[in-house]
């Protein structure tokens, strides 16, 4: 019995780090893609853009290397990461990060929000008669961290598909690391499409 605990331990946590490691790519991909554009079109605005790509490596490189890392650490990165998507591609576009209540002294699984961002940004409407809105709101309540994504999206377009291999990988992700301590609901309506997770996280 301890041997097979043993292994099944160790394939939790070689699925983990296979899991985590799927996510980098489509995220790297998109950010040079991002700055080799602005390379064409505005060099001063490549160069602060890059810094912030630097600081995106450098918290994937050393700041993750454990299966938790600061949510206020966490918010940061996609704060660098929204401002990357922003610049690429800013016509028509509105972006509102809200943060509700301290979120200094909270530890989360890293990367475990990025595809939720990455899929609003993929899905986002682009109406050039209105703006197109992506409202993010991350509340913490007696340890418990509530996440809110809201994008407005083409309800004429039937090829959306919000169960892609990104969101595959953080729900499998969330079964894993958070297994019964968490919750995840989504839906279309209103020509909107929202993603609501709650986890129940630990102190640093």
């Amino acid at each position: 019995n301890n041997r097979l605990k043993i292994i099944e331990k160790e394939k939790l946590e070689t699925e983990l780090i296979f899991l985590r490691a799927q996510l980098n790519p489509h995220f790297l991909f998109n950010a040079l893609n991002c700055i080799h554009v602005l390379m064409k079109e505005d060099i001063k605005l490549a160069e602060q853009t890059l810094l912030k790509f630097s600081n995106l490596i450098r918290y994937q490189l050393y700041d993750c290397n454990n299966n938790k890392t600061s949510l206020e650490k966490e918010v940061s990165f996609l704060n660098d990461y929204i401002a990357l998507e922003y610049v690429r591609n800013n016509e028509n576009r509105k972006i509102n990060f809200e943060i509700i209540n301290p979120i200094d002294n909270l530890k989360i699984a890293p990367f475990i929000l990025l595809p939720f961002v990455e899929n609003a940004f993929k899905h986002l409407s682009h109406f050039k008669s209105q703006i197109n809105t992506i409202n993010i709101k991350i509340n913490s309540i007696n340890q418990h961290m509530n996440f809110e994504i809201h994008n407005t999206y083409d309800q004429s377009d039937t090829n959306i598909n919000y169960s892609g291999i990104g969101l595959y990988n953080v729900k499998r992700r969330l079964d894993l690391l958070y297994p019964n301590k968490y919750s995840l609901k989504n839906y279309q309506s209103d020509g909107k499409y929202t993603v609501i997770l709650s986890i129940a996280l630990h102190e640093i």
